[in-house]
């Protein structure tokens, strides 16, 4: 059997150290979900549309509506797409076959009717961790967010959300 150099032998230690310590490192265990979890729905919830025809910047709101679009979901961060209630997904459409039905396909003028969701920590800043890990979410579930508005200057609306309400 051929003897390792003491090169070898630092280099294989090395690289079991760095496996060692990267491992189950990620954000989904140093950031509690649960604490972004409503355990009842918030009272005066608005659709989407509603609410975009309504808001002002820093407003504090109660938004409802189905996770969807044409990429719901932003890696590696809690972000997600929130479609008004009143739209049909292509799933309820008589005939739609479609494999990805939360991507809302046959709505024309799609952004218009939608809202980014951000789950922010006590910051402001979005938590770096999936939406659907972090709360356990999935494409057209009805979920009822409780935030703040946040406009950019093209007058995409944002809600930096602090509670998320799973409707059952």
């Amino acid at each position: 059997m051929p003897r390792l150099t003491c090169k070898e032998i630092l280099t294989i230690l090395l690289l079991a150290t760095l496996v060692g310590c990267t491992k189950g490192t990620s954000n989904t265990s140093s950031i509690d979900g649960s604490q972004y979890q409503l355990t009842s729905e918030p009272i005066g919830a608005i659709d989407v549309l509603k609410l975009r025809s309504t808001a002002a910047n820093h407003d504090a709101v109660v938004v409802v509506g189905r996770i969807g679009g044409a990429q719901p979901w932003i890696e590696g961060l809690a972000a997600f797409t929130l479609v008004d209630s009143s739209l049909p997904a292509c799933n309820e459409i008589e005939g739609d076959s479609c494999k990805t039905p939360w991507d809302y396909c046959c709505e024309p003028n799609l952004p218009t009717k939608q809202a980014l969701i951000k789950v922010v920590n006590q910051q402001g800043e979005p938590l770096e961790v999936g939406a659907q890990e972090l709360l356990k979410l999935k494409e057209l579930q009805t979920v009822v967010v409780q935030g703040k508005v946040k406009l950019d200057a093209s007058g995409n609306l944002s809600i930096l959300a602090s509670g998320v309400y799973i409707r059952p």
